[in-house]
């Protein structure tokens, strides 16, 4: 059919509409502003969390490590003494270091002693400690070089030990550990299924006297609590989307409601234009007829007053037809129309609906063509209202083949248990956007300001309802220039 008029977008947002497009700015950019904080703070709190989740896993690595070396300590403390033993002796002859100097140095870089004390004086109130870190130190080395490090630490007690520092701190999780050498490749001291990785947990284990780590301890963790960790977060991850979602929502729909209510004010302007045109003319009609009859010379003529009044009676119906159909519109829109059905044959009240326009058609040089290939078509249905629908439709045809003849093919068939009506036009046809429209109230297809046929846009929408009530269905295929292929659906008696 013809060009629709086209919307000025500029004029509706920033033209007589510029409250409402400063309205939709605002939101866009509280929409804009609200999305942003959330997703600052869940990655916030997510770095938070995983940095304390790492941070747990580190200090248990390194608690593991202590108790190892106490663990290790311990052991040859029953059996060696600071003074007697050949241990100490024999590292510091083969130490390039001198084990005092680097427990020397090991007490004044420790934060627990005061470093303004004399060495001397240190060493004579912490003795115990002072032995204690000379032996530990004289273990390490000894060990380093005497033990293997499988003999050194015992796989089983490891683990014992790391699992028990990560419960300590709430991280029950799977875990595989390895102790890797100084190139941080495995030894064999290593957990079933060990994975080397850069995500792997990895902290010295022993350092030599020249402050070289020989061996790292390594913890392949599964990530599985750390997800649980981060599940509370999850909670407010999807409850923040759930609400950012609803504010979408509420916004998209504020958006549409405001255009949508824009379009019906301009479609019921336009219909009032419509329908105070398609008014005027009659009543005119009617009062220039009155005024004439009561013209004496007019009375005089029994002739011309026959035709005033046979004038005044078609106008007057033709108002009564106008002021009907408004009124049976607003009935179906409010669904309390009654239909009178009853058993009726299709094809008879097809045939019936196409003797009320055919001479119309002729008379303007078009054909309509029939072709029932339904072989059942018997139905239940309102034969007021569904020659109405038909009619309507033929009306359509007929009006809106512009450019030519209007040339209406008229078609059945049979799909199941319904029997299909088609009618066929070589008319304008309907832009592909707009053919779901055709069947909204007031709707009508224009081109300008200016429709090109008369009417108010009810008649589609009227054909959609009739058909709804009778379980039917109604659909349109068109193509500007080519024509329209209407549908109509019926359920048939079985």
């Amino acid at each position: 059919m013809s060009t629709e008029k086209i919307i000025d977008f500029k004029d509706f947002f920033f033209g007589s509409r510029k409250q409402i497009g400063l309205l939709i700015v605002l939101m866009v950019i509280s929409f804009v502003g609200v999305i942003s904080l959330q997703v600052n703070w869940l990655k916030e709190s997510y770095e938070n969390n995983k940095n304390q989740y790492n941070a747990k896993i580190y200090q248990s690595i390194e608690a593991s490590v202590e108790r190892l070396k106490r663990k290790e300590l311990f052991k040859y403390k029953q059996e060696v003494y600071l003074n007697g033993s050949s241990l100490v002796p024999s590292l510091e002859t083969r130490s390039p270091f001198s084990l005092q100097n680097k427990v020397e140095q090991s007490f004044k870089d420790s934060t627990q002693y005061q470093v303004s004390y004399h060495f001397d004086q240190i060493k004579n109130l912490n003795l115990r400690v002072y032995k204690t870190m000379v032996l530990a130190l004289a273990v390490e080395e000894y060990s380093a070089k005497k033990i293997p490090i499988d003999q050194r630490i015992n796989l089983q007690e490891l683990e014992a030990i790391i699992q028990a520092q990560l419960k300590v701190r709430g991280v029950n999780t799977p875990f595989r550990v390895a102790i890797l050498d100084s190139l941080r490749n495995p030894t064999s001291v290593v957990s079933k299924d060990f994975k080397s990785s850069k995500l792997n947990y990895v902290l010295p284990l022993y350092v030599d006297p020249l402050d070289r780590v020989q061996n790292y301890i390594s913890l392949d963790i599964g990530r599985q609590n750390f997800v649980k960790i981060n599940q509370n977060l999850l909670r407010q991850a999807i409850l923040s989307f759930l609400y950012t979602s609803l504010i979408l929502m509420a916004f998209v729909g504020s958006f549409y409601y405001m255009y949508n209510q824009k379009q019906i004010s301009q479609v019921k302007t336009e219909f009032i234009n419509n329908m105070t045109h398609e008014f005027k003319t009659p009543i005119a009609t009617i009062q220039v007829a009155v005024g004439a009859l009561n013209n004496e010379k007019t009375l005089s003529n029994p002739e011309k007053v026959k035709y005033f009044t046979n004038l005044i009676a078609k106008e007057n119906s033709r108002l009564h037809t106008q002021v009907e159909m408004l009124l049976r519109m607003s009935r179906l829109e409010k669904n309390q129309i009654d239909l009178d059905k009853q058993i009726h044959e299709f094809h008879h009240l097809v045939r019936e609906s196409i003797a009320n326009i055919a001479l119309v058609v002729e008379n303007r040089g078009g054909t309509i063509n029939t072709d029932f290939m339904a072989k059942k078509s018997k139905v239940m249905v309102d034969a007021y209202h569904l020659k109405n629908i038909i009619l309507n439709i033929l009306d359509n045809a007929n009006k809106y083949s512009i450019k030519s003849p209007p040339q209406i093919t008229i078609k059945t068939y049979n799909d199941g248990e319904s029997i299909v009506l088609v009618i066929l036009d070589k008319g304008m046809g309907i832009r592909p956007d707009k053919v779901k429209e055709i069947f909204n109230i007031f709707y009508r297809t224009e081109q300008g300001n200016i429709h090109d046929v008369k009417g108010y846009g009810l008649g589609l929408s009227y054909v959609k309802k009739i058909v709804e009530f009778h379980q039917g269905e109604v659909w349109v295929e068109s193509k500007v220039d080519q024509g329209s292929s209407f549908f109509i659906k019926i359920p048939i008696l079985v």
